[in-house]
């Protein structure tokens, strides 16, 4: 899948070489369309996906630069092609988590629906150990799934 090329010019141009925790200019950059299929079972009310140069600041400052571009890099497939979709916990930043494989690697991305389209509020590695990440994702409330299509509730 192509990069978003206005995603990497805003990450070169105002997340890059910035100072930790520092200011970045207030901007949403459209990441992808949401599948239709997945946007009924999150309960979206619009399908835009957006990320702001906030969540990516976060990342940016947070990750490691070899996780971060990979985040990126892998953005929109993980979007368009989620293998689990989770809901998010009670309390937590965001209403879903999308979860993802990339050989030994796997990934969550935190998504949070808003009136005017659904934002990426973070992303992160979970651990390599199978049985860790099943542990972890153990406690989060399968929505979607490829391989199982859950009914609606």
């Amino acid at each position: 899948m192509p990069m978003n090329k206005k995603l990497i010019w805003v990450i070169d141009r105002h997340i890059k070489n910035t100072p930790r925790k520092g200011y970045v200019k207030d901007l949403r950059i459209k990441v992808c369309e949401m599948p239709h299929k997945i946007k009924s079972k999150v309960k979206a009310k619009d399908s835009r996906v957006y990320i702001t140069t906030k969540s990516l600041k976060h990342m940016y400052d947070v990750r490691s630069a070899q996780e971060f571009d990979f985040i990126i890099t892998n953005i929109e497939t993980v979007i368009t092609h989620p293998l689990k979709v989770y809901k998010n916990k009670e309390g937590k930043t965001g209403d879903v988590c999308f979860y993802c494989e990339f050989g030994n690697n796997a990934y969550f991305y935190i998504l949070d629906n808003q009136p005017d389209g659904v934002y990426i509020v973070s992303a992160y590695r979970l651990s390599e150990i199978e049985e860790k990440r099943k542990n972890y994702t153990a406690s989060y409330k399968l929505l979607w799934s490829w391989k199982v299509d859950l009914p609606s509730s």
